[in-house]
């Protein structure tokens, strides 16, 4: 099987993986979405929630978050009204 078949998905919901947040401590606790493929077939392009610019990552520092448990917690957060 070739790399490219295991690309994540663009649009696809991610979280930093164990080795991503170790490496990358300030983005450990983030989210975001994939918006599409970087400059090396091992990169891709994510933009974190709340930022306004993409950045590049390795592919071993991220992990796909299915769309339910990001529902979940989304519903758990205060709304403001």
């Amino acid at each position: 099987m070739s790399v490219d078949n295991l690309r994540p998905e663009v649009g696809a919901r991610l979280k930093m993986s164990a080795l991503g947040a170790a490496r990358c401590p300030r983005l450990a606790d983030r989210k975001g979405i994939i918006v599409g493929g970087g400059r090396y077939h091992c990169t891709v392009r994510v933009i974190f929630d709340g930022s306004k610019s993409p950045m590049s990552l390795h592919q071993d520092y991220i992990e796909l978050v299915s769309t339910d448990a990001d529902q979940s917690d989304r519903s758990k957060r205060p709304t403001a009204g």
